[in-house]
């Protein structure tokens, strides 16, 4: 399985902030990790990512795009496209998402395809990222 990049400020010539954190997700990262993050939540940024997750620092949720939309631009899913994208956010693989829905893993992922039609994405990170932009995920 290939795991996308996690990025770390001393990887950069300068770091930016949450615009740094945003522009490696854009690019395709499965997160940021800042340097002074703590030993344990390290580990479990690093967990959620070999999940299929998307680790973001508080510090990105909380800048600019990632903050809460309003309610009207919050597209309609069905509950079964709900339940799933909870357990995207929790950094579940299509396979345990399957197991706890009691449907097939194909069917995990035509309910992806369209809660990815739904928020205007392409992939996971993105649908994480538009779904911390709807406000659907309290920042820890």
């Amino acid at each position: 399985m290939r795991v996308p990049p996690l990025v770390r400020p001393e990887d950069v010539a300068s770091y930016k902030g949450p615009t740094l954190v945003l522009g490696a997700i854009d690019a395709g990262a499965a997160g940021y990790i800042p340097k002074s993050t703590d030993t344990q939540v390290t580990i479990q940024a690093l967990r959620l990512v070999l999940a299929q997750g998307v680790y973001l620092p508080p510090a990105a949720l909380q800048h600019g795009r990632l903050q809460k939309a309003p309610a009207a631009a919050a597209p309609s899913l069905s509950d079964k496209q709900r339940a799933v994208l909870q357990r995207l956010l929790q950094g579940k693989a299509n396979k345990a998402i399957a197991r706890e829905l009691d449907i097939a893993e194909g069917t995990v992922k035509a309910h992806l395809w369209a809660v990815y039609q739904a928020l205007g994405v392409n992939s996971r990170s993105q649908a994480m990222c538009r779904a911390h932009e709807l406000g659907w995920v309290k920042a820890a």
